[in-house]
């Protein structure tokens, strides 16, 4: 990028960070979508615009195990929009493996979301359930953890590209 003298916000290097959480492939991805898209609209400036249009594009090009897991997923569930919110906040949980607690906690601290722990644990038991892979399962009681480890960067760069403030 800076051979080609586009100038990144550092919000877009701090959000990219975050969503690659160490994955090498998701960062590259996203970087490569943020500047093709700079390119293709003759923009030296990559900003939050840059950013949306670049998630859209990485998710395209993503694993399609990823994104045939999420589908399948969603498709089944009565309000995919409150689970979407939900994988999105587990997205967010410190290690591979959480409990509903701070899961709890995180909707709490970062979204300031209250949700009672039975109607939580209902909801992440909901998504341990199915015939295909699942995107979370359950490794010890009231513990969950995502089938694929790559899928909270996914889920990230997915969701937050729907997002409208990002």
């Amino acid at each position: 990028m800076h051979s080609l003298h586009l100038r990144v916000d550092d919000y877009v290097v701090d959000k990219i960070v975050d969503i690659s959480a160490g994955y090498p492939h998701f960062t590259h991805l996203i970087s490569l979508k943020c500047g093709e898209n700079a390119i293709i609209n003759k923009n030296k400036h990559i900003g939050n615009d840059v950013l949306k249009l670049a998630l859209n594009e990485a998710v395209k090009d993503s694993e399609g195990a990823l994104q045939r897991m999420l589908e399948s997923t969603l498709r089944v569930l009565n309000t995919p929009q409150e689970y979407k919110f939900l994988l999105l906040t587990a997205s967010y949980c410190s290690s591979p493996e959480f409990r509903s607690s701070e899961l709890r906690n995180k909707l709490k601290s970062k979204f300031n979301v209250d949700i009672d722990s039975k109607t939580l644990s209902r909801r992440l038991t909901k998504l341990t359930e199915g015939n295909e892979t699942t995107i979370l399962y359950k490794p010890a009681r009231g513990c969950f953890q995502f089938s694929d480890p790559r899928m909270p960067s996914f889920l990230k760069m997915a969701l937050n590209s729907e997002d409208k403030g990002i």
